[in-house]
């Protein structure tokens, strides 16, 4: 392409010179020929870089998603016999594979990353959607569909559902490979009752994107930090429903806790895992960083600084 416009160059300054020889019948066709000649020339580059362009775009499907996890595979962790830690460039998560959930998880989301969000603008449909699994883990699909064929109550509070525990989807999705991530089974989600996933989760959610200057309900706020850091995690009990279905398990924690740190400020929640807990009772849902540690038995800040 750098030859063809040298030439085209070379070719339009030597044709300059012959121009004074010309009547001016001869100069104005001579003028209208090269005209011709270089907008042909100016068409087929833009052509070619359109070409360019689209033979370069990702493509993000199924392989796709494969590659992009086998760059980031988990490791066993101490913090239990079950648990396995996986580090990514969006989230650090410490889940116990045996219970099917993560018992520490850390994120940190700026102000930038809801920007970045809003003018992305992903779609979440497709890959962005899927919920995937990190390597070498089982998949959790049919035991979720088995779940709720037995809860038997469809599209209700009741039903159990991939629930996003420290990062929300909409604050992971500042760029396609942090959708993708969002949504991964085990390290980023819990069984969660779809009446806590519309209630004080997503209030918890809401009132960090509002922190970091989000727009919500088409209002566009102020930020009021640069950036927040998530801790978060669940609870189970001896009590806990547990559902197996074709040699696979999941146990359906009893509570979800947070942590939200902005600025010199930390605001904690217990949360329990129940279909009643409406976004209005968030308010009845907060604990003291000191209680929150001994209710745990462990610091978060510690197990994932």
């Amino acid at each position: 392409m750098k030859n063809h416009l040298l030439f085209a160059f070379k070719t339009f300054k030597e044709s300059l010179y012959p121009m004074t020889l010309l009547n001016r019948k001869q100069t104005l066709s001579f003028i209208k020929m090269h005209k011709i000649f270089y907008q042909r020339i100016g068409i087929s580059i833009v052509v070619i870089t359109l070409f360019a362009g689209v033979s370069n775009a990702q493509t993000y499907n199924a392989a796709y998603v494969k590659a992009l996890y086998a760059k980031y595979p988990t490791e066993k962790s101490d913090f239990c016999d079950g648990c396995r830690i996986w580090v990514n460039p969006y989230y650090t998560s410490i889940a116990d594979t045996v219970k099917g959930f993560p018992v520490c998880e850390k994120a940190v989301v700026t102000a930038a990353d809801v920007a970045d969000q809003e003018a992305a603008n992903i779609d979440r449909s497709g890959v962005f959607a899927k919920w995937n699994i990190t390597q070498g883990e089982p998949r959790f699909d049919q035991l979720y569909t088995y779940i709720n064929k037995q809860i038997n109550k469809p599209l209700t509070i009741y039903e159990i559902v991939y629930g996003h525990c420290a990062l929300a989807w909409v604050l992971s999705a500042r760029n396609r490979n942090g959708a993708i991530f969002s949504n991964t089974q085990v390290y980023g989600e819990f069984g969660e009752y779809q009446g806590q996933n519309i209630g004080t989760m997503i209030a918890t959610e809401d009132t960090t994107r509002l922190l970091l200057g989000a727009t919500l309900n088409k209002v566009k706020h102020i930020p009021v930090t640069d950036s927040v850091k998530i801790w978060a995690g669940c609870i189970s009990s001896d009590t806990s429903k547990v559902y197996s279905f074709k040699g696979r398990s999941i146990t359906i924690p009893d509570v979800v806790w947070k942590i939200i740190k902005f600025n010199d400020q930390t605001v904690c929640y217990w949360m329990p895992n129940e279909v009643s807990e409406s976004q209005a009772m968030l308010i009845h849902r907060h604990i003291s960083y000191g209680c929150l540690i001994v209710k745990l038995g462990f610091d978060p800040e510690k197990v994932i600084p």
